[in-house]
């Protein structure tokens, strides 16, 4: 797979250079990526094969690896390995679209799957996002999105029972602004974004397939209907190699 890396390994550039020697490995697999000799979601043979391919400790190979994932090149899924990282999923925020038909538009494969879904009492942070009164119930939903059969995004709603009773019955491995609309007669038309970078934790890291304390982006999000009411306040935790946000603001006055 990696025939002339011997011929670069030799050159006077690599041998005169003052680099770490695992950023000219790097440098030589994210060529290896950019040409497409290495193709999007391509599994890469073991550390220990590729130390062998490129004669140096497995140390070596992971930090060129590691580099390579840091940049978003490369993902590390959980006891599965190393895989050239597809293309980022370009979300536009003001096209207002569900993550369906951003993902299929861009002719990837979404799937949702439901992990959890409960009727619970706010507590007084929920209150504070969602404005239910701390003891009030309020449905909590956890879900895992994925593109292309790959975990990329875990999401924790919390929603308003009085909008939409009985919800619980309801298939929610599909959009819920959908459900909304069909089954209770109201559409979401404004919402409110915020963005932060941030760390997986265990929990949402394990359901991704990933390492722990990976760096990850948070998207918070209060949704409201026609009439101004707060339907639901979602928390959204990506990976950070699966995702392009693009905002594009009305002309300025």
């Amino acid at each position: 797979m990696f025939q002339n890396w011997k011929l670069i390994k030799d050159s006077p550039a690599i041998k005169e250079s003052k680099s770490p020697f695992y950023l000219h490995i790097r440098d030589y697999l994210a060529e290896q990526i950019s040409n497409k000799t290495l193709r999007s979601s391509d599994k890469l043979p073991s550390e220990r094969i590729l130390s062998q391919e490129f004669s140096v400790t497995r140390i070596t190979i992971r930090e060129s690896l590691q580099q390579l994932e840091v940049e978003g090149l490369l993902y590390r899924a959980n006891r599965k390995g190393w895989f050239v990282t597809p293309p980022r999923i370009i979300y536009k925020p003001q096209d207002n679209q569900i993550f369906e038909d951003y993902v299929s538009a861009a002719g990837r494969l979404p799937k949702t799957e439901t992990l959890s879904i409960a009727l619970q009492e706010s507590t007084r942070w929920t209150e504070e996002k969602l404005g239910v009164t701390a003891g009030k119930p309020i449905y909590s939903i956890k879900r895992k999105r994925s593109i292309d059969h790959r975990p990329v995004l875990i999401e924790e709603i919390y929603i308003n029972p009085e909008f939409c009773p009985g919800l619980t019955q309801q298939n929610l491995n599909g959009s819920l602004t959908k459900i909304y609309k069909q089954h209770y007669g109201f559409s979401i038309t404004s919402f409110a974004l915020s963005m932060c970078p941030t760390a997986l934790t265990k929990e949402i890291a394990e359901a991704l397939e990933v390492t722990t304390g990976i760096s990850g982006i948070a998207i918070s999000s209060k949704r409201f209907d026609e009439a101004g009411n707060l339907i639901e306040f979602a928390r959204e935790y990506w990976l950070h190699d699966s995702l392009e946000i693009q905002f594009q603001s009305a002309p300025l006055k």
